[in-house]
């Protein structure tokens, strides 16, 4: 029963953090075409940056552990997140 619910919780906030990546694309355009062309490489792009992920992060966390996997596994996951956070910024900075 804990794992049913732990997988629920995460599938739920997985979708609740989700939502605003899928609508957004009502918001760019009103055409239908350019609807699905803009989803269809909105999912192209996150399976492609969900490889290159899951690719780099176990080199990443051996390369910042030294002797400490889990210290190696925080710094990896900041250093993700702060490139995620440029790549954001980047995003909404362009006019």
């Amino acid at each position: 029963m804990k794992g049913f619910a732990l997988s629920f919780r995460e599938k739920l906030g997985y979708g609740m953090g989700d939502a605003g990546c899928n609508m957004i694309g009502g918001a760019i355009t009103n055409d239908p075409r350019e609807l699905v062309s803009y989803q269809s490489y909105h999912l192209v792009i996150v399976v492609i940056a969900t490889l290159i992920l899951s690719l780099s992060l176990l080199p990443m966390a051996e390369w910042f552990s030294g002797k400490d996997k889990a210290r190696g596994y925080q710094l990896a996951i900041r250093m993700l997140a702060l490139i995620g956070l440029g790549m954001f910024l980047f995003y909404f900075a362009i006019p």
